[in-house]
């Protein structure tokens, strides 16, 4: 804690330019008429606090001369970007920026470069600006009452709490702290438990934690200085304040204690107590070494399942605050019935899940950090065997929870293109043309608000699309080592002052693709080179037979159809293997009255038909498949 109250205080003006263009330009916007206001003047609120190497002082004077301003205020903002911009080549900054060349000015690197990216409401603008001008008016002790009613009772459509906060910050920088995503990682690794940090709904609650902290821990007022910490300062921060406040184990672990000595020996390191673990990760090392213990489990009468014993139990809530600190100076009482949405989600794990593909729990999550690892993988096989239901599962375990809105699916077909999916030129609705952003660059840009959170972009019938086309540039942009905004381009459609374009680093793809499509090309390399490749085959397993038996089939009918199937895909593989049955036509089983009924009905018009396409000519062939199916 003695380095958090040694932090040496930040004076706004001598430390960034952005802190008296933004002041400036605010001001001047008191004198124009909110009517008048639209997206162009809240692209130039929401530039000015970026830094000019992501921004240039160019393009920011071109966003003044775009804006309502009335022309004195333009020239007169222009003129002070100038001089800022002077200043920062001159190094009359505190702040400073490795590997740029004629310094610069602005504090924050990334944010949309046009707020029509993500808003198209023109109230947004109107409301967002008119809440800054009232701001400047009121007093530091009615900033929160002010922003917070702003935020409950206007959309601001597109604005984030990241975005927000940094504007927020250059007008008042000792009453808002930043919360973009560098600054929530730095409040997390400070062990800062805010609510759903991203969120603008939750922003001043996180605001008044921050405080509450800041006040009682530091001698500094500009927020700055802790959001300019490096994330190895904050960590050691952070971890002097838990043993600080949490300096005897027993008020936390209990009897727990005493069995902690036994796990740590299994650690690659010796720790002969809980405080010498240095980080989440080690932690959550231990929390795994524990789970798979299950002495220290217990069965669960209404489930059957494993769940942690009392005692166990006890040391998992201890590991999860950890790994997710609770803020100790703010109250649970204060949050808002709002923030419980996020929490709302279902939380996904595969070995729990009662309706689980049927595939063997390892084999699942090999292709979940096959995904992780490459960003990008294709599940083949033939027709039935559950890719499609397979890839949002997989899904899920990335994301951790039965969370859909991070969620996104598409199927490709011939006449699927680039101007669907990433951008094109479509008629408007005033009998003209206009450029319209495709699903995917709609995603990616959801995606880019919410960084820390994993989003899954799946592509149904990946194969039957013209795959180079529909990608364009993105080709290059969905490698894994590529999901930097360094390696952002133009693309097709964009114009000369339109943002680059890039794929977010917290985005994944799942193609689905059926190996039975012999009329469709094969994979190009460039694509291949691009994909983990993942075989799916059919599974007629134990898993398979009980869900028959869960469904009314008896034990007796499900045997005989796994035998059965078994013993026509075999025969199959001598023609492909990517020919096989699959299970997922015997899973409608709502009409099973009549088993036998059910089977024909199966075989007759769904079975038989792909069978005599996968004999081609071959009646014999067809004809030995088809009678190992009957009964």
């Amino acid at each position: 804690m003695n380095k958090l109250e040694t932090l040496k205080d930040i004076i706004a003006d001598k430390y960034d330019g952005c802190y008296e263009v933004t002041r400036e330009c605010v001001k001047a916007y008191a004198n124009v008429d909110t009517a008048l206001l639209d997206l162009k003047d809240l692209d130039l609120v929401l530039m000015i606090p970026i830094g000019t190497w992501a921004v240039q002082n160019e393009k920011k004077k071109e966003l003044v001369y775009a804006s309502h301003l009335d022309v004195a205020a333009k020239e007169r903002i222009a003129s002070l970007m100038d001089v800022v911009n002077r200043k920062s080549i001159d190094g009359e900054y505190e702040h400073t920026q490795e590997n740029t060349k004629d310094g610069y000015w602005g504090m924050f690197g990334t944010a949309f470069r046009s707020v029509t990216a993500v808003c198209k409401d023109v109230a947004t603008a109107k409301d967002f600006i008119a809440m800054l001008v009232a701001a400047m008016n009121t007093s530091e002790d009615k900033l929160y009452a002010l922003v917070g009613s702003t935020i409950k009772n206007k959309p601001l459509v597109g604005l984030q709490a990241g975005v927000i906060s940094q504007v927020l910050h250059c007008l008042f920088p000792t009453a808002f702290p930043v919360l973009n995503s560098w600054g929530r990682d730095i409040y997390n690794a400070l062990r800062l438990r805010l609510v759903s940090a991203g969120k603008k709904d939750n922003y001043i609650h996180n605001c008044e934690t921050i405080r509450k902290y800041r006040d009682k821990f530091g001698t500094f007022k500009n927020y700055r200085v802790l959001d300019s910490l490096t994330i190895e300062e904050a960590h050691e921060i952070g971890f002097g304040f838990f043993v600080e406040r949490y300096s005897n184990p027993k008020a936390i672990l209990g009897d727990i204690d005493n069995i902690l000595p036994k796990y740590l020996s299994k650690l690659t390191e010796d720790y002969n107590s809980l405080y010498q673990i240095p980080d989440a990760e080690t932690a959550k090392e231990v929390q795994t070494i524990l789970r798979a213990d299950k002495g220290f489990m217990k069965k669960s009468e209404a489930t059957g399942r494993h769940r942690p014993s009392s005692c166990f139990k006890k040391y998992m809530d201890f590991f999860d605050w950890w790994m997710n600190p609770e803020d100790p100076l703010a109250k649970t009482e204060d949050l808002d019935k709002d923030d419980s949405e996020e929490e709302a989600f279902e939380e996904y794990d595969f070995s729990s899940d009662p309706d689980k593909p049927f595939i063997s729990e390892e084999r699942f999550q090999k292709i979940v950090s096959l995904l992780k690892s490459k960003k990008n993988i294709i599940l083949e096989g033939a027709p039935g065997v559950g890719k499609t239901f397979l890839a949002r599962k997989v899904a899920y375990q990335l994301i951790g929870a039965v969370k859909n809105q991070n969620i996104e699916m598409v199927q490709f077909h011939q006449s699927y293109g680039y101007e669907d999916f990433v951008q094109g030129i479509r008629p408007s609705t005033n009998g003209g043309f206009e450029r319209r952003n495709g699903i995917f660059f709609n995603f990616c840009d959801k995606a880019r608000l919410l960084p820390d959170e994993p989003f899954v972009f799946i592509i149904d019938e990946i194969n039957r699309g013209n795959i180079s086309k529909i990608l364009g540039e993105l080709m290059m942009l969905i490698e894994a080592d590529k999901r930097k905004e360094e390696f952002a381009i133009k693309l097709t459609y964009s114009d000369e002052n339109d943002e680059r374009f890039y794929v977010p680093d917290n985005v994944y793809l799942i193609g689905c693709m059926n190996t039975a499509d012999r009329s469709l090309a094969i994979v190009d390399y460039a694509l291949r080179r691009r994909f983990r490749f993942c075989p799916i085959v059919p599974e007629f397993n134990d898993a398979f037979r009980d869900f028959m038996v869960s469904k009314g089939i008896s034990m007796e009918h499900a045997k005989q159809i796994i035998d059965k199937v078994k013993a026509a895909n075999e025969v199959i593989a001598e023609i492909d293997r990517g020919l096989e049955i699959g299970h997922s036509y015997f899973c409608h089983t709502d009409q099973c009255d009549d088993f036998y009924t059910w089977w024909e009905d199966i075989c007759e018009y769904e079975l038989f038909p792909y069978i005599r396409e996968v004999c081609f000519d071959d009646d014999d062939k067809c004809g030995q498949i088809c009678n190992k199916l009957k009964f």
